[in-house]
Formats: C-alpha cells, sequence, structure tokens
C-alpha cells in the first residue's frame, strides 16, 4: 500500500490490540478504519470518540502506518467532524474493531452479509 503522507501513528499496544493477523499494520489499521466507519449511523455504544478519552500513553512505542489516501481521507472528515486529532479517531477505530471481534459481531456481520 502506498503511502502519499496519508498516515497515522498508533502505539504497538493497539496494533497488537487488533491481532496483527496479516503482516501489513496498514492492511490491519484499514480494515479497522473501514469496519468503523461503516458503523456511521448505526447508533452502537462506543462508536463516537469518547471525549473523556485521553490521548494514549505513547511508552510502548509507536509505528507509523499508511493508509489508502481515500480511505485516510474518509478518516479525517470523519475526525474532523467529531473534533479530534485523526490519530486518535484511528486508535479508537482500531479499539473499536477489536472489542467488536472480541463480542462476536464481526463474524455476525460476514454471516449476514453472504446470506444475503
Amino acid at each position: 500500500m502506498t503511502t502519499t503522507g496519508k498516515e497515522v501513528v498508533l502505539s504497538t499496544f493497539v496494533l497488537a490490540a487488533i491481532g496483527q493477523r496479516q503482516a501489513d499494520p496498514a492492511a490491519e489499521l484499514s480494515l479497522a478504519v473501514t469496519f468503523y466507519l461503516a458503523d456511521r449511523g448505526a447508533n452502537r455504544p462506543g462508536w463516537p470518540y469518547p471525549g473523556s478519552l485521553l490521548p494514549e500513553a505513547q511508552s510502548e512505542g509507536t509505528v507509523t502506518v499508511g493508509l489508502d489516501p481515500q480511505l485516510w481521507d474518509q478518516l479525517a472528515a470523519e475526525a474532523e467532524r467529531q473534533g479530534v486529532a485523526v490519530d486518535l479517531l484511528a486508535t479508537h477505530a482500531a479499539i473499536y474493531f477489536a472489542a467488536e471481534i472480541d463480542a462476536g459481531r464481526v463474524t455476525e456481520r460476514i454471516l449476514a452479509d453472504r446470506d444475503s
């Protein structure tokens, strides 16, 4: 995936949370952001960035992850709409995605999409 300056900084903890099932952190983050943005308007608890959440500690190290420019633009627009930095919303999207995987809702959506 090319990065043309459309990058976000995530902690290694956040990347571990979304599983790193692939060797490419950009692919993992792209999947998480796509899933997160697809839930816009679904009124799921925890979807909007929680205003009380402080920026995460960066003590464990960080990784700069490039996103497809179109996906980055969508994330940036949503971050602006919610009034938060793109990196923070990317982190939130990754954690949201990890929670959805934990709850089994990702599997439910895959099966529902397959059946329709």
